[in-house]
């Protein structure tokens, strides 16, 4: 620490105990490949990134070459396609274990996070908790929605730096703002990273600007896109209203924090 950052302030907090991490290896157990299967936009996936030349070119075009129908800038998910090809060929076990072990990274940083408010035993029910919620079956059992899981690992790790960062323990601020690159090139979700980041850093008590480097790297990465790739992205049929999009996110939002909104009555 320098002289010329005291606003950071190094935080004791007790040692890792040895059995938390087991927490990944139980996610990971719960949700091993045991009958893995191919399914709708896998086999396009699979087909389109097989040709490491396809694969490396949607850094610099639209997923799978796309000009039609959606315009994403995902070129690390299909490089994972592409390693998971050259690994596993067709066969589907492959590419499953991918997302599940992506699952068990992202139980763990969950757990770490969740440290920093509950304790040990707490903060690993938590995460395990979280771990076996049903919802992620089409994040980890259909192949392509590995997008979610494989971006929420680098959202997750960058988050996860920037905190340790914020805490006085590590350098660790370069370091999230290149995971937060990572997970800007596997899907748009990462978009809340900078936003994230800036509110747990007015909850740790550091400036108002302190991540000012991740709302950078989320600058350049919209001016990529319009200057680059030639447009913002999202589908074809995309209209952007402010109101319409403010009112489905509330109500979305009131949905995940009250389930019975929306469970039909049963007569």
């Amino acid at each position: 620490m320098s002289a010329t950052e005291p606003h950071r302030v190094l935080q004791a907090t007790p040692p890792l105990p040895r059995w938390f991490w087991l927490l990944p290896l139980l996610a990971a157990l719960l949700w091993f490949p045991i009958d893995p299967f191919w399914a709708s936009d896998d086999f396009f996936a699979l087909h389109y990134a097989q040709d490491p030349a396809r694969a490396f070119a949607d850094l610099t075009h639209w997923q799978y070459g796309a000009q039609d129908l959606w315009f994403f800038w995902r070129p690390l998910i299909t490089l994972s396609f592409c390693a998971d090809a050259a690994i596993g060929g067709g066969a589907p076990f492959w590419a499953h274990l991918s997302n599940v072990l992506a699952h068990g990274l992202c139980a763990l940083m969950a757990g770490l996070l969740l440290r920093r408010l509950l304790s040990d035993g707490l903060a690993f029910a938590g995460a395990a908790l979280w771990a076996i919620l049903p919802g992620h079956a089409g994040t980890i059992a259909w192949d392509v929605g590995r997008v979610d899981g494989h971006t929420t690992v680098w959202i997750l790790l960058s988050v996860l730096l920037f905190v340790r960062w914020c805490e006085g323990k590590s350098a660790g601020r370069t370091a999230s703002v290149i995971a937060m690159l990572l997970a800007l090139a596997s899907k748009e979700l990462a978009f809340a990273v900078a936003p994230l980041c800036s509110l747990l850093g007015l909850a740790l008590r550091r400036p108002w600007h302190a991540a000012w480097p991740h709302w950078a790297l989320l600058a350049a990465t919209i001016a990529f896109r319009l200057v680059v790739l030639g447009r913002f992205g999202g589908y074809a049929g995309t209209t952007w209203d402010a109101g319409a999009m403010a009112s489905g996110f509330a109500s979305f939002t009131a949905d995940l924090l009250q389930p019975w909104r929306w469970q039909q009555p049963t007569r």
